[in-house]
């Protein structure tokens, strides 16, 4: 009886986010400077990707730009950029911009006024915030998968130097915004400070992982090898636990834009069922009408095929930022290392 009744209540979901609703996008004002750019929306309603060709503002012949979209009725966050997070507005005064917001009910026109780009801004230095247990093990790291380096950092318990014992390993995407504040685009998780505090005292698999447990005293093993990461992030983490069912023990899939990439359903129903791991699924309700139904389709499909324990998390207030998912990290640890 209680899954027929979350299966209702998901179709109505996915129901009511099918009426679709007319948006004029228009920008007013403009930081004052040659407009030889693109201009592109990016949020809940694309994945944030910030150069998405589908997101492209038009530029008219006076110089304005507009964009005509149609969206399910529902919340959204969004952001301006000129392609790039680099890129993006920001407030007058250099500081990170608060994401916009839209509620969409019926045909309406909204006028976008920018104050600053990121990138045309000398914001204050940051503060660095990692504590003294957090590495920078490689500001080069290459990755052939993707033909690009990378900066890799690590976060080492007080007690590994005092002891030969081997530890658990979990890696986390965004790396930039795990740890400092001084190098994150978006404010951090603070994962550094939960485990000073704390008393619980693709390319991964194939370049990081085998780098990792050569350097560093790990446990290898699956039940010991956990990914997470947000958004995007949190997408790859899902697609990676479905990859290698025999590698990652558990995951976190924080605000997963899985509309993005569809076919990690067909993934799920052929590769799910050898998926035997710790799931820690969580999206907010302010994160737009799809993140929810999409993510609870994930968890609901994973339950029908694959033995793995999972949990699944819904927050009424949970928007697509930094501060919500530093958060959530913290019960997610909580859970994930239960045995």
């Amino acid at each position: 009886m209680t899954r027929s009744l979350f299966l209702v209540i998901q179709t109505l979901l996915f129901t009511i986010a099918s009426a679709q609703q007319t948006i004029h996008f228009k920008v007013g004002n403009l930081p004052a400077e040659p407009r030889g750019y693109d201009l592109f929306l990016a949020g809940s309603f694309n994945g944030w990707k910030p150069g998405d060709a589908a997101w492209k503002f038009q530029r008219m012949e006076n110089g304005q730009f507009h964009l005509d979209a149609k969206l399910p009725s529902g919340n959204y966050e969004y952001k301006i950029t000129r392609g790039d997070w680099k890129e993006a507005e920001c407030n007058a005064d250099g500081g990170v911009k608060a994401n916009r917001t839209l509620k969409v009910e019926t045909e309406q026109t909204v006028i976008l006024d920018v104050e600053q780009w990121s990138d045309n801004f000398k914001a204050p230095e940051k503060l660095h915030t990692a504590s003294k247990n957090v590495r920078i093990i490689d500001t080069a790291f290459y990755i052939p998968q993707l033909k690009r380096k990378r900066t890799v950092s690590i976060y080492l318990p007080d007690n590994y130097s005092k002891t030969k014992s081997r530890f658990p390993v979990l890696y986390l995407h965004d790396g930039q915004n795990v740890f400092d504040e001084a190098r994150s685009y978006a404010g951090e998780w603070g994962v550094d400070e939960f485990f000073d505090t704390t008393k619980l005292k693709s390319c991964i698999v194939e370049t990081l992982k085998p780098y990792i447990d050569k350097r560093y005293r790990t446990k290898k093993n699956k039940a010991s090898t956990s990914l997470a990461g947000s958004s995007m992030g949190g997408l790859i983490s899902m697609y990676a636990v479905l990859k290698y069912p025999g590698v990652f023990g558990g995951a976190g899939v924080f605000s997963p834009p899985f509309w993005v990439g569809p076919a990690i359903f067909d993934d799920i129903k052929t590769k799910g069922k050898k998926v035997n791991s710790r799931i820690y699924f969580y999206a907010g309700k302010q994160e737009g009408e799809t993140m929810v139904p999409y993510m609870l389709k994930a968890f609901e499909q994973m339950a029908a095929v694959s033995k793995s324990k999972m949990t699944v998390v819904v927050r009424d207030e949970g928007k697509h930022n930094e501060a919500t998912w530093r958060q959530e990290f913290t019960l997610f640890y909580k859970w994930i290392i239960r045995k």
